[in-house]
This record gives C-alpha cells, structure tokens and sequence, in this order.
C-alpha cells in the first residue's frame, strides 16, 4: 500500500464480530488490530487475515494492491 496523499494516514485491520442487538459489526476484543500509519510517500505491506477488514481513515489517498 502506498499513501498518494499530502498527509500522514493511518490504516487499520480488524477482526468483527456482529452485534445480534444492533445488526453492526464491532471491533473483535480477543484480537489486537493491526495498524499501519504511512508518512507521506510512505510504502508498506500489510498481510490481511481472511475475514477481517480494512478501515482506512480520511482524509487519505492511497493505493491498495493485492499480491
């Protein structure tokens, strides 16, 4: 993933776990997040277990590619 954008921003992957009250998905507690914060220009890669998401914070422009 790279950050296109003028500013600092910050990704996080998640495991979620369905509220049966509300019908939303919450943060999983038994699982830390993973966080990635890219400078501007910054690069890393970031490993997405199956079932978890992805939330990316605004403002940002990045590039996302799948290996």
């Amino acid at each position: 993933m790279n950050n296109l954008g003028e500013k600092m921003t910050q990704v996080s992957v998640y495991n979620a776990i369905k509220n049966e009250q509300t019908g939303y998905y919450e943060h999983s507690e038994a699982e830390e997040p993973i966080i990635v914060r890219l400078d501007v220009n910054g690069e890393d890669e970031i490993e997405v277990p199956d079932g978890w998401f992805i939330e990316i914070h605004e403002p940002t422009h990045i590039s996302l590619t799948a290996n």
